[in-house]
């Protein structure tokens, strides 16, 4: 939530709107977020997905699928047919590879103009830990 040029910016815009989101969610002690630092932005934000993950995994859990993402990454084929399976559908192995081999695991997805594969992720999140620790410090000390 820190790498990226312009997160900084989405963080501050959406900081209104998630902070909303949250305390429908739980009590939260934020009041001046124009006071938050960019890490207590983002801790501020993931928070915010936290909390309305865990209402929703107990108002309907088997509506929802918790992926960790870094575990997709290791063993894509297999993560693509359990949220396949969770959505009632199936595929040939041999569609899911395919599938993997296009464009969708090698662009950023926010952006597929960009190359970004699972080792760039790896590598920026090694860089920006580095990068941005004192704001992760921040944000790690708020949450």
């Amino acid at each position: 939530m820190l790498g990226g040029a312009d997160n900084p910016i989405d963080l501050k815009l959406n900081a209104p709107i998630r902070l909303r989101r949250l305390r429908r969610h739980c009590a939260a002690e934020v009041t001046d977020i124009a006071a938050l630092s960019p890490g207590e932005l983002a801790a501020m934000s993931w928070t915010c997905e936290a909390a309305i993950r865990a209402s929703t995994m107990i108002a309907a859990p088997r509506r929802l699928l918790v992926v960790d993402f870094d575990g997709f990454l290791e063993r894509p084929a297999d993560g693509l047919a359990g949220l396949l399976a969770h959505f009632g559908l199936t595929s040939l192995q041999a569609r899911i590879e395919e599938t993997l081999a296009g464009p969708l695991m090698r662009t950023y997805s926010k952006d597929a103009s960009f190359d970004y594969s699972p080792a760039d992720r790896r590598a920026f999140l090694k860089e920006y830990k580095t990068t941005h620790a004192e704001e992760i410090r921040g944000g790690t000390a708020l949450a």
